[in-house]
């Protein structure tokens, strides 16, 4: 956050207005003369640069907090238009037992997410809710330079009052992740070089490495990006003093054509899905819950021992979500989402009943999460519906779709791609595209040192290890 963004907002007279303690208006009056002298050039600049930084994310937090007092007042966001038969404040008592120990099942789970799965302390009992939202982003940038662009265009923009929460793995594709930059709700980046994560029995018995690209190894990889968001989350409540009312949690890989739905009716109980793609589970590519049940259905690590005491064995990622919501006591519901995930993998066309579909991006309606790329569709209209008609219902069915249109995902992407994808996404997201890839790696250190002086929490390496390693020395 610059100087000058700060300014207006504290000279605003509605904001003076608030101010009613004497030592609020001392803050204020003070913070005001030190912003003047900084952005006139008043104050000596030797050796400045981190003490205006962590000046500015001061700032930051104490207007967040002002936000967060003002919004108090306004009406609680709704839910997901379907309703859920039962309603309850919190988590019933077997969704706040402690997963067990690490040295006693072999958990790979932090301690503060166990802590998270506990009876609310008396700290917490008195967060304020305050009708806000959270929105955190995880997995590999891969293909960011075409979602990202549609992620902040439908979701992130699309849904006010919200914060958004960044988790990703270091690799050659986290330099696209710049285009995020100008995100003024984006308040913690975590990117992190990945670590093997150590496999034993238990982690053996309930799941399975049964089509998954990296094995089990994968699947742990993921369980722990999604997990992540909890301890950010947390973290962010606990530092202001207040409760989400919603959190989204959905990946990075994926490419919106539509607005993220409206928060229509409170449904605080149940915990939404997109419909199809369940693969004999729950489909997991994206999630919208309260607080409470976020943190049941995030925890995919830690939770693993108790699924392994219940009995669940051989589990794909879906299905032991499912299991782990069913263990927990906490309802599903589904519901249409208008996205899909970007992938390169390869399957067989048409699908069979037990098959894969890949969309094309040029469907219309919800794709809840359905895998696609662009191409040029093999199979339309009638056609589609009658292949996609044909699949398993709970596993690769992706719901019903206004005007599907399938891609012939046997072989790699078409090498006229690129055209295809602009022709759709239109002009400007089209630009993006190409200004993205196109930087050179001093254009892209450049960004993220300006980016991370704004962002509250950054917790990355430097901006030169972010771009080297997918622009290497160039520019």
């Amino acid at each position: 956050m610059a100087v000058k963004d700060v300014l207006p907002y504290l000279l605003d007279s509605s904001f003076l207005r608030r101010c009613t303690r004497a030592s609020s208006c001392f803050f204020v009056s003070s913070l005001v003369l030190v912003l003047l002298l900084v952005q006139f050039d008043l104050i000596p600049q030797i050796n400045m640069q981190q003490q205006v930084r962590d000046f500015q994310k001061q700032v930051s937090g104490y207007i967040h907090k002002l936000k967060t007092t003002t919004s108090s007042s306004t009406p609680p966001l709704a839910s997901m238009s379907e309703e859920v038969d039962q309603s309850t404040s919190s988590l019933p008592p077997s969704a706040r037992q402690q997963p067990l120990s690490t040295s006693e099942s072999g958990s790979t789970s932090s301690s503060t997410t166990s802590s998270l799965l506990t009876p609310p302390t008396s700290h917490s009992s008195t967060m304020q809710s305050t009708g806000r939202v959270a929105i955190c982003l995880v997995g590999g940038a891969r293909a960011f330079e075409l979602t990202g662009p549609t992620i902040k265009k439908y979701l992130l923009e699309a849904i006010p009052n919200s914060d958004v929460f960044l988790h990703c793995p270091l690799d050659k594709d986290s330099y696209k992740l710049s285009l995020l930059m100008d995100t003024p709700n984006l308040v913690h980046v975590r990117i992190f070089s990945p670590e093997h994560i150590p496999e034993n029995n238990v982690l053996h018995d309930v799941l399975t490495a049964a089509n998954s690209p990296n094995g089990i190894q994968g699947l742990l990889q993921y369980f722990k990006l999604v997990e992540g968001c909890l301890d950010m989350i947390n973290q962010y409540q606990l530092q202001y003093n207040f409760t989400y009312e919603w959190v989204v949690r959905t990946r990075v890989d994926g490419y919106w054509n539509d607005f993220f739905p409206s928060f229509k009716k409170r449904n605080s109980a149940a915990y939404t899905v997109p419909v199809g793609s369940e693969f004999g589970g729950l489909n997991d590519r994206l999630g919208v819950g309260s607080w409470e049940t976020t943190k049941v259905a995030l925890a995919r690590l830690s939770l693993i021992p108790t699924l392994h005491v219940s009995g669940a064995r051989g589990c794909n990622s879906e299905r032991s979500f499912k299991d782990q919501l069913m263990v927990m006591k906490i309802p599903s519901k589904k519901s249409g989402f208008p996205f899909c995930i970007l992938s390169h993998r390869r399957y067989g066309f048409p699908p069979g009943y037990s098959g894969v579909p890949v969309l094309s991006i040029t469907s219309k309606g919800n794709m809840n999460g359905a895998k696609c790329r662009p191409c040029t569709p093999a199979s339309r209209g009638a056609s589609a519906k009658a292949i996609l008609k044909m699949l398993r219902n709970g596993w690769g069915w992706p719901g019903d779709i206004k005007d599907p249109e399938l891609c012939n995902a046997a072989g790699p992407w078409e090498s006229n791609w690129e055209s295809i994808f602009d022709s759709v996404a239109g002009s400007e997201i089209a630009k993006i595209r190409k200004d993205t890839v196109s930087q050179n790696l001093s254009a892209c250190v450049r960004t993220f040192e300006s980016w991370r002086v704004h962002v509250m929490n950054w917790d990355a390496p430097d901006p030169e290890t972010l771009c080297e390693k997918g622009l290497g020395e160039s520019g």
